[in-house]
Parts: structure tokens; C-alpha cells; sequence
């Protein structure tokens, strides 16, 4: 490993949150890109690790709007004490959707459904996140996307600055999703994954220890 890629921890820094620093880097990696503005009115489909820490650094970076889209229940109250709007369904999209539409929207899904539910809820030339991953390709209205410039970003991992302020902010406090997290040894992995894919209530995330 380069030791460019090496990063002090703050000596109050336990090492459960420190391992938050990665997740969220994503998402402050994913809110850069789509260049998120105070005055913007978001949409995250999925509230799972990524949209929920999407949603964290989004308040963080001053937006005050944000509805957030999952079918989870458990998930969708960590959303709302993150300070977003709940919304579960198609329906409640369009009726908390503004009348132009949201100016930005995230996909932490990857699922075919969600990317459209972004295209189909923004307003004209807005920003489009695109960071949930799915074994399927996704078949998208490029018709409407040029026809109303919308601006469809890809967001992989992260850059060192993106982490950097992930680490920043989980120091000083401003982020922090171990309410909602557990820990767990290491040889209960493998039902670990099989708990989050089918049925994680309202744990956002899993500590495995060795």
C-alpha cells in the first residue's frame, strides 16, 4: 500500500467509527460529483449504508430538502432522524416530488426501476447520481435525458480528498451511524451478509471483529 493512501487517526477516534470513514467517503465522493448546492431539492432512492450516508453528508454540504426513497420502514426512520423525508412507494415520491421536480437525484439502488424513478422525478437539467451497483444493465430513456439535459453521473468509490473529509467529519462529530450499527466476530460473517440482503431491519451496518 502507498503511504499516500495511509491516514492518522485521531487518537479520540474509536476504531468503529474510523470504519465509518470509508462508506462515507463514498458519499461525500458521490455529493461532490454531482456538485450539491444548498438550495438544492434531493432525491436518494435506497436508504441502505450509502443513501443513508449520502443523506448525512448532503445536510453536511447545507441542503435542507431531501426525500428519501426505500422499502424498508426501519431504514426509512434512520433517514428521517437524519433529517430527510420519508417516502415509500411510487406514490409518495410524486406527491413530496416538487412541481419542477427534484434538482438532484441519487440512485444507491442499481436496479433499473430506481434509475428511472430518478430520471422521471428531476427537473430540467438536473444532476444524477449513479451509484448503486446491480447485475443487470439498465435500458434508460435517452430521448428524455437529452431532451431535458439532464446530467447522469457515475460515482465509483472515492478520491483521497473525499476521504479526507470523511475522516474530518467523523472526528469532529457531525457523522455518525453506529445507533444503527452492530458488532459481530468474524466467523458470523457469512449469516451477517444473508441478515443485510434479507431482512435488516434497522441495522444500517455490520462491525465484523476478529
Amino acid at each position: 500500500m502507498a503511504e499516500s493512501n495511509v491516514y492518522a487517526m485521531p487518537d479520540e477516534l474509536s476504531f468503529d467509527l474510523a470504519a465509518m470513514a470509508e462508506p462515507l467517503a463514498c458519499a461525500v465522493h458521490l455529493c461532490r460529483l454531482i456538485a450539491l448546492r444548498p438550495d438544492d431539492r434531493l432525491l436518494v432512492m435506497g436508504a441502505g449504508p450509502i443513501g443513508l450516508f449520502a443523506v448525512a453528508a448532503a445536510r453536511l454540504l447545507g441542503v435542507r430538502e431531501i426525500v428519501v426513497a426505500d422499502l424498508n420502514a426501519d431504514r426509512l426512520r434512520i433517514a428521517a432522524e437524519l433529517g430527510a423525508v420519508p417516502a415509500i412507494g411510487d406514490a409518495e415520491i410524486e406527491r413530496l416530488k416538487p412541481a419542477e421536480g427534484f434538482e438532484a437525484a441519487v440512485d444507491a439502488v442499481g436496479l433499473q426501476a430506481t434509475r428511472l424513478r430518478c430520471i422521471a422525478s428531476v427537473r430540467r437539467g438536473a444532476r444524477i447520481g449513479l451509484t448503486g451497483l446491480h447485475e443487470a444493465d439498465s435500458t434508460l430513456p435517452v430521448n428524455t435525458i437529452i431532451r431535458e439535459e439532464l446530467k447522469l453521473l457515475g460515482a465509483f468509490a472515492y478520491d483521497p480528498q473525499d476521504f479526507e473529509q470523511a475522516l474530518r467529519w467523523i472526528a469532529e462529530g457531525k457523522v455518525d451511524l453506529l445507533p444503527w450499527t452492530i458488532n459481530r466476530p468474524l466467523e458470523q460473517g457469512g449469516e451477517c451478509f444473508e441478515t443485510l440482503i434479507g431482512g435488516p431491519g434497522s441495522i444500517a451496518k455490520i462491525l465484523l471483529q476478529p
